[in-house]
């Protein structure tokens, strides 16, 4: 079955026949715009522009995917970022201060997690510099069966029903897509274009984006084990006017595209690949302006408010111990923040606090990071 639907996946990138599902009903409507997008481009003037990671057509099936190897790449231009501390504006509703009493080992719960586990989790970071190391293939649920509705009404459009998403990615992308869908017009809509990827058929994306772009290929696409959209936690989405599609960096709808980022981290979501932190990304602009990534809520809001990319987010998580949190609260709600190192050979313990709930996730390089729920 999983074969299966990679062939199928790539045979939707490669035959460009995408099936529409419209918003409020389940009918399926073709798009008059919809197409593949090739390579990258500033902001654009036609709803077909292209704007996302070198989606060209293909006519390969994923078995003769080739590679190309290092020697035959520019290495990204990359910055490493290193931060001290997280900075907020004055303006930010979001307060940050730091927590430094250390916690009663009584009071405490131990959690103990094998060094594989640095891998797995919303804020582990894949880029040039950080490869997938598990796949997250089995843990992710089908976005068409777990679509948001309303009466029946279905609360934004899809493009690829194949289409899978972790399940905490999706249950927050519903949140997040339905609040938007109330806030519009309910004629025009939000469109998931795709979500997970698998081996597959990233390493097909990135084969034709090699072919248009050479050498510099990696200014514009991410290889096979170095894309977001293999974790599972990410979606490319478009907007769906007037019987249209329109990628999110399109002048004719500055202003929903707006909307729909300022709702963002209310639920989790970061855009992932912001122009201004490009030199952190590795990435050229506008490269993929429909591109977000789940990370979890007051992530989300950091990022979001102190305009950090995740690769300088997870950078400055690290100044932040068990015995030195970071404290975030975000009006009604209180979160304390640390970065464990993981213990190579053998289980890292962490101290949970009773009175809080939590969750771990790896950071994909080194370590976990961990984040309390406090009671204000």
């Amino acid at each position: 079955m999983k074969n299966l639907m990679r062939v199928l996946s790539v045979l939707l990138i490669a035959t460009m026949l995408f099936a529409l599902v419209a918003c409020g009903n389940d009918e399926e409507k073709p798009s008059e715009s919809e197409t593949l997008d090739l390579g990258s481009s500033s902001d654009s003037e036609s709803a077909s522009e292209s704007e996302s990671e070198s989606e060209s057509e293909s006519e390969s099936e994923s078995e003769s995917v080739t590679i190309p190897g290092d020697d035959q790449l520019n290495q990204p231009e990359m910055t490493v970022p290193t931060l001290t501390a997280f900075e907020i504006p004055a303006s930010s509703s979001l307060k940050l201060t730091t927590v430094q009493n250390a916690f009663a080992p009584e009071d405490c719960q131990k959690v103990s997690l094998s060094y594989s586990k640095i891998y797995e989790g919303s804020l582990i970071l894949v880029n040039h510099l950080h490869e997938l190391k598990t796949d997250a293939e089995d843990d992710l649920v089908n976005i068409s069966e777990n679509r948001a509705k309303d009466e029946g009404k279905s609360m934004y459009q899809l493009s690829d029903i194949y289409g899978v998403l972790h399940e905490e990615a999706l249950t927050a992308a519903n949140k997040w897509l339905t609040a938007y869908y109330n806030t519009m017009s309910k004629d025009n809509c939000v469109m998931i274009a795709e979500a997970y990827r698998d081996y597959e058929t990233q390493a097909a994306v990135f084969e034709n984006a090699y072919a248009l772009y050479g050498a510099d290929v990696l200014k514009y696409s991410m290889k096979p084990n170095n894309s977001d959209f293999r974790t599972g936690y990410a979606l490319n989405l478009k907007y769906y006017k007037d019987s249209l599609t329109y990628p999110l960096n399109d002048k004719k709808i500055e202003a929903e595209s707006a909307k729909l980022a300022e709702l963002a981290d209310d639920y989790g979501f970061v855009f992932r690949y912001p122009n201004a932190n490009k030199e952190y990304t590795g990435l050229v602009k506008d490269v993929m302006p429909g591109l977000y990534r789940y990370v979890g809520v007051p992530h989300a809001r950091v990022m979001t408010e102190g305009g950090y990319c995740l690769e300088e987010y997870i950078a400055g998580v690290k100044n932040y111990t068990a015995d030195n949190r970071m404290r975030i609260e975000d009006g009604a709600n209180v979160y304390q923040v640390f970065y464990v190192p993981a213990v190579i050979d053998g289980n890292t313990e962490i101290l949970i606090p009773s009175n809080a709930t939590y969750s771990v996730s790896g950071n994909n390089i080194d370590g976990f990071i961990v984040t309390l729920t406090m009671a204000k």
